[in-house]
């Protein structure tokens, strides 16, 4: 894995025609884009005054820094610093880290990865061969030690999921439902249905009630 790994990296560098690695010159073109709008008021040769509409950035060109911080930190010029290198007409690439570099890339992957090959094959020292690893020396913490894992959220503790009482949904309980809202609203719709049945039933009992007694009253009449 490893040498197939190292063998396609180094392939690809040794590709590579820029002074920057493509990852670089990707963040250099975005950010050299958005300078493009900047107003660059030059002190000296090396210390230019860069305005950005919002903050404005105090470049030195010579100790390669800039009052916003990120050319330091990135070793990668920053907007105010791409600015004012185009304002000095000088390339882009003497100003980046040597890690950005295409050749620190190609360095990297240089060296060859072998196999290991059989354990079988392997030469292995004497005392190597004869030295005996014991396991670290432990502790027994006070108390029953544990046998069962620590149960992850949305498990119940039989190993079936744990589902909402709300929602009736599985991963979270009726205290973080973000679906009661919608439930308890459909709830309430059913509650008021359920006391307008029983209040026409009600109703409907009481008429046949009173047409019953009027009836009786006619009869013995």
């Amino acid at each position: 894995m490893i040498q197939k790994w190292f063998y396609k990296r180094r392939t690809k560098a040794e590709k590579t025609r820029t002074q920057l690695t493509p990852q670089a010159t990707a963040l250099i073109k975005a950010r050299n884009y958005d300078s493009e709008k900047y107003t660059v008021c030059p002190i000296d040769l090396v210390n230019f005054n860069v305005k950005d509409g919002n903050k404005d950035g105090l470049v030195n060109l010579s100790e390669k820094t800039c009052s916003c911080m990120k050319f330091q930190v990135d070793k990668l010029p920053c907007r105010h610093a791409l600015a004012a290198i185009r304002f000095a007409k000088k390339p882009f690439g003497d100003f980046c880290g040597d890690c950005y570099k295409t050749t620190s890339w190609v360095e990297a992957y240089s060296g060859n990865i072998f196999p290991v090959g059989h354990p079988s094959e392997w030469t292995i020292p004497e005392g190597v061969r004869s030295m005996v690893v014991y396991p670290p020396p432990f502790r027994a913490q006070a108390g029953r030690p544990k046998k069962k894992r620590y149960k992850s959220a949305g498990e119940h503790r039989n190993g079936n999921t744990r589902h909402c009482t709300i929602c009736g949904k599985s991963g979270h309980n009726r205290q973080n439902c973000r679906n009661a809202q919608p439930f308890r609203f459909l709830y309430h719709q059913q509650h008021l249905q359920q006391l307008q049945h029983r209040s026409d039933h009600v109703d409907h009992t009481g008429a046949g009630n009173v047409e019953k007694k009027a009836t009786i009253h006619k009869n013995v009449h």
